[in-house]
């Protein structure tokens, strides 16, 4: 299974707008939670933890496919419904 990934426009907004993200290199595996992306933005640099494990497929200027290793990890991230919420 693939996910496909983004920056959302609610953290873009709060870090005033995003110059540039280094997304981890095609054909790297990554587990869930550690570095997938460095993100550089007006108001501060940072590193993005991936939210599933698996190999990085692709990747441009704004969003990342994974080729996910254990598709289970999708029952712990947020549904739509959730993030709203969380952001206000």
């Amino acid at each position: 299974m693939v996910a496909t990934m983004s920056v959302t426009g609610y953290a873009a907004q709060l870090l005033e707008g995003v110059r540039s993200i280094e997304w981890a290199p095609v054909g790297e595996t990554v587990a869930r939670g550690e570095v997938l992306a460095v993100l550089d933005a007006v108001k501060a640099a940072c590193e993005i933890p991936s939210p599933l494990s698996g190999e990085v497929l692709d990747a441009d200027l704004t969003t990342v496919r994974l080729l996910m290793s254990d598709p289970s990890e999708l029952s712990e991230l947020l549904t739509e419904v959730e993030y709203a919420m969380l952001i206000g």
